[in-house]
């Protein structure tokens, strides 16, 4: 009975002892094939960006003259920085990856090279077991046997041990080959490495080329006057579109709020005036309303106000509400609006990145973006709009006071 109870206990330990071994092993496996996944989902995003980078320049160079306004110049700048900087991101995470697949490989081939050497090294005494007895010790136990049951076991025995041996040889072959193939792949995976850190260091350049040229056409229409003028028009051209597009959503909003029975009672907004946060730090530098030229003396109307931010700051939604546009909109750049129900919505345009999509519901003080130049005409700048049923209202009313 104690027998029995140290041989289960001894039965049991084996067993534990291999599961764990056998996770061991898998987790190896499945994390290596989760890295090739990644990989290749990481170089589909490439060449993805790739293409809408060319078909850019493809579009660029066939432009009618009516489209080489300004803003529209300007927007398509913004489109090439903008995919030049996911193309960046891209490529970083593909030198990520492949960092630690060449570590994982690494790894690998330590493992295989440990159990080869092992394994070799019991084929090596074989091999010298074999020599030194001959085919003699094989006779012997052969025709030295006493009975014809014990022939059978030694004939037994005899190919038994000539299956190990062919065993332990195939498994030596399969080792090496193993271990050849690893090493392949991984040289194949530090020449790989080496181009895509060239590829980041050349793109970065691209990009530096970009935002330079950009600075420079910023620039040059800040220097005359007629430019000004025309820039005016194209803005106005461009508000006009917004409030159409404002109007739009407006009309498919309110159908979706009769179905949901929206109360139109006082809202957080009529409320909270002087209370509602701010969607970004950063100084006022234009207010809501005539907006007059410093230089040239010309007036344009803004409908919001613009907040000085830095590349990346990030953007908070004011109040709770719903996703309705998270786009390009040419003049604006990247847009965000969010209804808020009761005819109240918010605005926030020029951003580097958008956090959200389509018919998301955001919170009080969430993340939506982050502050950027896109369709700006005055570098990082968010600019920021309240409406009321589609009016525009000055922000700074509802805002806290600073």
């Amino acid at each position: 009975m104690l027998k029995r109870k140290i041989s289960l206990k001894v039965s049991l330990k084996k067993v534990v002892f291999s599961l764990l071994f056998l996770s061991f092993i898998f987790s190896n496996l499945f994390a290596e094939d989760d890295i090739d996944r990644k990989i290749n989902e990481n170089e589909k995003k490439l060449n993805d960006l790739k293409k809408q980078l060319n078909q850019i320049k493809v579009k660029k160079d066939s432009l009618k003259v009516e489209e080489t306004k300004t803003l529209f110049s300007l927007n398509k700048m913004d489109e090439e920085i903008y995919l030049t900087n996911l193309l960046i991101k891209q490529l970083e995470t593909k030198d990520r990856l492949l960092a630690l697949k060449i570590d994982t490989t690494e790894k690998e081939l330590v493992k295989i090279q440990d159990e080869l050497n092992d394994r070799k090294e019991r084929l090596k005494n074989r091999v010298i077991n074999i020599y030194k007895k001959g085919k003699i010790h094989t006779f012997e136990i052969v025709f030295t046997s006493k009975s014809f049951p014990d022939l059978a076991k030694r004939i037994r025995y005899l190919l038994l041990l000539a299956k190990q041996d062919k065993k332990l040889y195939d498994k030596v072959k399969k080792l090496q080959a193993s271990y050849q193939m690893k090493l392949k792949e991984y040289n194949q995976s530090k020449e790989q490495l080496l181009l895509v850190k060239s590829e980041v260091e050349k793109e970065k350049i691209e990009l530096q080329s970009k935002m330079e040229k950009k600075k420079r056409f910023l620039k040059s229409l800040q220097s005359e006057q007629k430019k000004q003028s025309e820039i005016e028009k194209e803005l106005k051209k461009s508000q006009e579109s917004l409030q159409y597009l404002i109007n739009k959503l407006r009309i498919a909003q309110k159908k979706i709020d009769k179905k949901r029975d929206v109360s139109e009672g006082k809202h957080y907004f009529d409320l909270n005036k002087g209370k509602v946060i701010w969607p970004a730090k950063g100084k006022l530098i234009s207010s809501f309303g005539s907006v007059m030229h410093p230089k040239y003396g010309t007036k344009t109307i803004n409908n919001g106000i613009d907040i000085k931010v830095n590349i990346g700051d990030p953007i908070y939604a004011v109040y709770d509400g719903d996703i309705i546009y998270a786009d390009k909109f040419l003049g604006y750049g990247n847009v965000i609006m969010i209804d808020h129900g009761n005819g109240y919505y918010t605005l926030y345009a020029h951003l580097s990145e958008i956090d959200v999509v389509l018919n998301q519901p955001v919170l009080t003080g969430e993340l939506i973006g982050k502050g950027g130049d896109t369709g700006s005409l005055e570098g990082p700048v968010l600019h920021f709009e309240i409406r009321k049923d589609g009016k525009p209202l000055n922000p700074l009313n509802f805002l806290k006071k600073k």
